[in-house]
């Protein structure tokens, strides 16, 4: 199986604590995010665990526990780390850019180039981050990363329910030009673009890509992988399937555009000690076994990188 850790929540930032807990624990609960009262018991071993996927803003809090991590048989893992040129204002509680383009170079000399994937996302276009504000932090970022990541997927934003007064959809003739503009940089750098549940960028020169990427994963465990497309995503999302052990409604990056934070905050019940993320068991919750499988072909082996 492929654990997402987690497109939830920001848990290399705020909950790694809790996260290597719950491999040391060899288990973790996870609430269902449509039926609340249904919980899951998800076991965590590195003979089922395939790989994981690290989703984070600022991974400077889980960086030096990557070890430990390891030496727990977990060496199976990628970073979708995202860097956006957007400031506090929009990202209240994210640090500054350059502090943080420096944790992504700190995280290639640990781990590799190969495991770490930037994405530029979400892509704000109004009034204050117009297209020459893109190209310009665009290019700025790809100059310093170009070096420290496997590629860069891009999309542009989502216009959620509760953002609807804060952002419009962009106009697809901007989304034409930017996207122009990101794939000449990208090439001009070397850098390989993908984007992310966006098929309308196909026709401006990038790839769809994925994000739970099967073939990422084949490269890293060096091995083929029975992995099936995830039907529980968007659309037009191309990922495979995954268990992710985030929690809605925790993560205090302070994003305004985030789809993943529209209600009542539940940090507060942070326990790092917990099965749950930020939650409690109760009598009545309804707690079954997940039955998890790996998903390696252990016969068709592959070179590393």
């Amino acid at each position: 199986m492929i654990i997402s850790a987690s497109r939830r929540t920001d848990i290399p930032s705020y909950y790694s604590d809790w996260f290597i807990n719950r491999l040391k624990d060899g288990y973790v609960y996870v609430r269902n995010p449509v039926n609340y009262r249904q919980v899951s018991n998800v076991p965590l071993s590195p003979d089922l665990v395939d790989c994981i996927v690290f989703w984070t803003k600022d991974v400077r809090p889980m960086i030096n526990k990557l070890v430990i991590i390891e030496k727990m048989g977990f060496d199976r893992y990628y970073f979708q780390y995202t860097i956006t040129p957007y400031g506090r204002t929009i990202e209240s509680n994210i640090d500054s850019k350059k502090n943080i383009i420096s944790s992504v170079l700190s995280l290639r000399d640990k781990i590799g180039r190969e495991r770490i994937v930037w994405r530029y996302d979400p892509i704000i276009i109004n009034k204050r981050f117009d297209i020459a504000f893109h190209v310009k932090s665009f290019e700025g970022f790809c100059r310093r990363l170009h070096k420290s990541c496997d590629h860069v997927i891009v999309s542009f934003i989502d216009i959620y329910s509760h953002i609807k007064k804060i952002y419009e959809h962009p106009r697809e003739e901007d989304v034409f030009y930017l996207s122009t503009q990101i794939k000449e940089i990208c090439a001009s750098y070397g850098l390989p673009v993908q984007s992310c549940c966006e098929n309308g960028l196909v026709k401006h020169g990038i790839p769809h890509g994925s994000c739970i990427d099967k073939q990422l994963i084949a490269k890293i465990c060096g091995r083929e992988l029975k992995l099936k497309k995830d039907n529980n995503q968007r659309k037009n999302c191309l990922c495979c399937e995954s268990i992710d052990v985030g929690t809605y409604n925790t993560c205090l990056n302070g994003c305004t555009y985030c789809y993943a934070n529209k209600g009542k905050s539940l940090s507060m019940y942070y326990d790092e000690y917990s099965p749950l993320l930020c939650s409690t068991l109760s009598d009545e919750d309804n707690l079954y076994d997940r039955n998890v499988v790996s998903c390696l072909n252990k016969y068709n082996q592959l070179s590393l990188f």
